[in-house]
């Protein structure tokens, strides 16, 4: 059985983590959530317009946390992760991307489930 190659996001997130080097601790385990978020997000057809804000809002959660570990959080790009992009070329993606709260997806809990 082949595997599908990667959407371009995920391929994205897997040479970006790649740049990044050995990934100390968790961050291995960390970089497989990122790698799965991407091919959510690459195959959001799947995903409802709500629910594709906070998995894209996880994405870069997940990003940041690994940048942080590897002690990398001070490169433009990865600073670049908690601006809110809206609009733009490419892949569209809505607005409330950048924040989750304007798409009325802030952390709604379990009772929001």
């Amino acid at each position: 059985m082949s595997e599908l190659a990667p959407g371009p996001i995920e391929a994205q997130v897997r040479e970006d983590i790649a740049a990044l080097g050995d990934l100390p601790g968790i961050t291995a385990s960390l970089a497989e959530l990122a790698y799965r978020l991407a091919e959510s997000l690459d195959s959001s057809e799947k995903l409802e317009g709500r629910e594709l804000a906070p998995v894209a809002a996880q994405l870069r959660a997940t990003l940041e946390a690994i940048a942080e570990a590897v002690g990398d959080d001070d490169d433009p790009a990865i600073a670049g992760l908690s601006t809110p992009v809206h609009g733009g070329g490419g892949t569209h993606l809505p607005a409330a991307v950048g924040n989750p709260a304007e798409a009325g997806q802030a952390d709604a809990g379990a009772a929001g489930r």
